[in-house]
């Protein structure tokens, strides 16, 4: 019987590697864990749809926490059971702000509210990582080249996808314009095959979302205290989640904030480290 009642895992980095697919030996730590009683919970900066063709392997997932904690979702039907979404008059501001940016403003929405997942708006190009992310996740896509308020009513993040070199002055701009009325993150994205150049996303999030907040709402479903709850991560989206669980678990490969935040660090994911995090978890190591 393993301590911790849920177990919280991010997906990139952490469970799948540059392959994209989840290794047999974490999909049997996965299933021991949840043979020993552990709920085990998706915790990814993908939406539900983008998240579909890796999670499908593994069985016995009830819901995750989708967009960074913007949405609770269950994994077999993709039924948004929790979510925080954008005042309009908020998201409007942010896309005004970035829409003069070379780069397409994307504004990521709650489908069953919008009936698509993205709005691409702004006066910037679409750049192909982009365009080969909405295709290969099969993502329904609307453009727009004016958004009105009416648009925005169920957006859930605001985004764009650039250089990594202009993203530290992006980030200084938002936070400074909008203080503590939201959440942002840049980090490398999910790379195309052989990309020509490496590109990095900009989220942007409303106050208080984080995937830490997903995971709560669990919790508190199931009534489970917070100190039952161990995370395993690598990205700046996975810091809430590993400093305030039971046992926060940094990937080899993590980001150093991510390191120093957490209990233990594992092995990388190419070396199937969150399968090691699991077994040490089961064996009352962690």
């Amino acid at each position: 019987m393993m301590k911790y009642q849920i177990l919280g895992i991010d997906i990139d980095g952490t469970l799948v590697h540059e392959n994209a697919r989840i290794s047999q030996q974490s999909l049997d730590a996965i299933r021991a864990a949840q043979d020993a009683g552990t709920c085990v919970v998706p915790c990814t900066g993908r939406a539900w749809h983008e998240s579909r063709h890796v999670l499908e392997c593994v069985s016995g997932l009830a819901k995750g926490v989708f967009i960074t904690g913007a949405t609770v979702t269950e994994v077999a039907t993709g039924r948004c059971v929790d979510s925080v979404r954008f005042e309009p008059e908020l998201a409007m501001s942010l896309v005004r702000l970035l829409s003069d940016e070379p780069e397409a403003v994307l504004v990521h929405q709650e489908p069953n509210g919008a009936g698509y997942d993205y709005l691409v708006t702004g006066r910037g190009e679409l750049t192909e990582n982009s365009r080969w992310w909405f295709e290969s996740t099969g993502a329904s896509v609307r453009h727009l080249s004016e958004v009105v308020l009416n648009d925005l009513r169920h957006t859930l993040r605001v985004g764009v996808v650039a250089s990594g070199r202009r993203m530290p002055g992006l980030v200084r701009r938002i936070k400074h314009v909008f203080q503590r009325r939201v959440e942002v993150h840049a980090f490398a994205a999910v790379q195309q095959p052989d990309p020509d150049d490496s590109v990095h996303i900009l989220e942007i999030f409303a106050e208080g979302v984080d995937k830490w907040r997903g995971l709560a709402w669990i919790a508190a479903e199931r009534n489970v205290e917070h100190g039952r709850i161990a995370t395993i991560g690598d990205e700046i989206n996975d810091l809430s989640m590993v400093r305030h669980a039971g046992c926060g678990v940094a990937m080899g490969n993590a980001i150093e904030p991510l390191k120093l935040a957490a209990d233990h660090v594992t092995e990388n994911s190419s070396e199937d480290g969150a399968a090691l995090a699991i077994r040490h978890m089961l064996e009352g190591l962690w």
